[in-house]
């Protein structure tokens, strides 16, 4: 089993990326996107005790899911390295592999594609930019997914992952 965390800025494209590893993997995905929502009832305000409890929420599912036998895969910005550690701890008291994956995307297509997206993510290029400064470095090894291309070349840098 595997907790896999999907770090990266707002429209890099990490809810397509856990989308296929979920496929590939067999595992369940949780977006702190859709958590928000679902705590919110549609209306955040993006508050720090809103994004508390989102984090919070995700942390539950994940440590939930990982009991009953099912691997995860957590997608969320994870700018902090606070949030990244607080998932690493949940792996290792479940006893699972920890893969922390950086999803990437060169600059002008990120901006192109928050712009041009419509869905559940608030995120604008705004935000893209904000987190984009304050991203906290890894602390550890990372596996660097690019999201630049096409979503075939994507896809074969995940069935790589899986060899």
């Amino acid at each position: 089993m595997t907790l896999t965390v999907l770090a990266g800025y707002p429209g890099v494209g990490k809810s397509f990326v856990g989308r296929e590893i979920a496929a590939l993997e067999n595992a369940v995905m949780y977006s702190t996107d859709r958590i928000r929502k679902e705590l919110t009832d549609g209306d955040p305000t993006y508050s720090s005790d809103e994004s508390a409890a989102t984090y919070n929420e995700m942390y539950s599912r994940a440590r939930n899911t990982l009991q009953d036998g099912t691997s995860v895969i957590l997608d969320a910005t994870f700018n902090l390295q606070e949030g990244r550690a607080r998932a690493e701890t949940i792996a290792d008291d479940r006893n699972v592999t920890y893969r922390l994956i950086n999803v990437v995307c060169d600059d002008e297509t990120t901006k192109q594609r928050i712009r041009s997206r419509d869905n559940i993510s608030d995120a604008d290029v705004a935000v893209y930019q904000g987190i984009k400064a304050g991203f906290d470095e890894f602390e550890r090894d990372v596996i660097t997914i690019d999201n630049s291309g096409e979503k075939t070349a994507t896809q074969a840098q995940l069935v790589e992952l899986q060899s």
